[in-house]
């Protein structure tokens, strides 16, 4: 399949090659957004990674995906950024973009990008909605977790948690969704202040544990904050695709 790339940065050209042909895909480079214009037809690929900024230009990317929009291009665009501008992101999603990359792009992160977008409408596995105030309610009261509503928030969060972690949470028993999200909030908690919380006793609390990190894994303290922060930007996001780190450090679009 080919892919366009359309980025001022060489070296955002050459991270990028390397990704896209250990994962198959033909990649086309264009430094400006008049250069793919004057060149080449969005319909001859088969998807479109488009940075937001160009020099000082913050909108270039914005209005070529604009053009694509109000030209009724069928090719997906999936849009890339070194912030994460919010105002930013909801406008790209209203153009119709896939999804919003966030620099430095990780391997992980652009395949299920590009998955997502190249699977037909008709085939894609339609994501529930989550009202983000309920999931503030269930880190707020963990011990009142509803269960229903936490297999929502993991099937909403899907395409933010990747298959395999996505499966590892969803096996989890309520008694564990309400430890991991405990522990999520507080690396510090021990299985005396969980029993406290719960209402069991130490030794329940220490099996629960245990459990956790055999389903999650062995650095379960270190990654479970990380994962929930996954989880707080999918509920965020909850009909647009966003992948990356959300601190907003980076300089570079």
């Amino acid at each position: 399949m080919r892919i366009a790339v359309i980025d001022d940065d060489v070296n955002i050209h050459d991270s990028l090659r390397i990704l896209l042909e250990k994962l198959a895909f033909q990649p086309s480079f264009f430094f400006d957004t008049t250069d793919f214009l004057g060149s080449s037809k969005a319909e001859g690929f088969d998807c479109i990674l488009l940075d937001v900024m160009f020099g000082d230009d913050i909108n270039r990317g914005l209005d070529l995906l604009k053009h694509f929009h109000d030209h009724k291009v069928a090719t997906p665009v999936i849009m890339m950024s070194g912030y994460t501008d919010k105002q930013i992101r909801f406008r790209a999603a209203k153009l119709g973009a896939t999804a919003f990359l966030q620099k430095p792009i990780l391997a992980t992160a652009l395949g299920v990008a590009l998955r997502e977008a190249l699977t037909p409408e008709k085939h894609r596995k339609s994501a529930p909605l989550v009202d983000p105030e309920v999931f503030a309610q269930m880190l707020n009261a963990p011990t009142a977790l509803d269960f229903k509503q936490w297999q929502s928030v993991l099937d909403c969060a899907e395409s933010h948690l990747g298959e395999d972690l996505s499966v590892k949470l969803k096996a989890l028993t309520h008694s564990q969704a309400k430890v991991f999200l405990i522990v999520a909030q507080d690396g510090g908690a021990t299985a005396r202040h969980l029993s406290q919380q719960l209402g069991i006793r130490i030794k329940a609390a220490e099996i629960h544990l245990n459990e956790l990190e055999k389903k999650i894994g062995p650095e379960t303290r270190t990654h479970m904050h990380k994962i929930l922060e996954k989880l707080q930007v999918a509920i965020k996001l909850p009909k647009f695709g966003f992948f990356g780190n959300m601190d907003g450090k980076s300089s570079s679009m």
